[in-house]
């Protein structure tokens, strides 16, 4: 039994070094959004910025293609998506405006990676570990809300709005068995909010997840 199990690792990570790889996997993981909401003063001809945080969790899938170059490199193209619990709500109140209340909701963000990394080797033998720098581009539905104080003449204003922008990271992937596992890093940078009344609110989101990854076909 153990030398069946011994060989089953074995074909396992000698094909994934000898072939092209296609495979899906699940996401799971946090994030934290920065947001900074900028309003421009009339009167003191300036933009004041009123930053805060939020975090949430991620989970998801994806779907990918890489490719080991004998011992030497590693490539990858893979399109993610996850599902996103963030929403945050919080009171400001700058020279130029009355005391407001902002919401910020995703619910889902989606995207596309390349990954390039170095397989490591430990005494000449490639041990199943991949470290990796990324790069991509991340999207996804964003919907703001802003409440103005009682009395104000427009009480409440909504808006739906595609942010895109690109994202940069790292991590590592490691097998078990049959098995990639993903732990990566990345940093989002999406275009801006633009709002009435000289309002701006530009969002990043940072993220940690830990994906489990299957090939399911190859070419050799």
């Amino acid at each position: 039994m153990q030398g069946k199990t011994a060989g089953l690792i074995f074909l396992c990570m000698a094909g994934q070094l000898s072939a092209l790889n296609f495979y899906a996997g699940g996401i799971v993981g946090i994030g934290e959004v920065e947001e900074r909401f900028k309003v421009f003063s009339l009167a003191q001809q300036h933009e004041e910025v009123t930053p805060f945080r939020g975090s949430s969790f991620l989970g998801g899938g994806a779907l990918g293609v890489e490719h080991y170059f004998g011992e030497s490199y590693y490539l990858a193209l893979e399109g993610n998506g996850q599902y996103n619990t963030y929403k945050k709500a919080v009171h400001v109140q700058t020279s130029s405006t009355s005391k407001m209340k902002l919401d910020l909701q995703n619910r889902f963000i989606y995207g596309i990676d390349l990954k390039a990394g170095v397989p490591l080797t430990i005494c000449g033998v490639e041990n199943g570990t991949t470290p990796y720098i990324l790069g991509g581009i991340q999207a996804g539905p964003w919907k703001k809300s802003l409440f103005n104080p009682p009395g104000a003449p427009d009480q409440r204003f909504k808006f739906f709005k595609h942010l895109w922008g690109t994202k940069l990271g790292g991590g590592v992937r490691f097998r078990v068995l049959c098995v990639d596992v993903d732990l990566q890093y990345s940093y989002a940078w999406f275009n801006r909010f633009k709002t009435p009344y000289v309002h701006r609110t530009s969002v990043n989101l940072q993220s940690i997840l830990l994906s489990f990854n299957v090939p399911f076909f190859n070419l050799l």
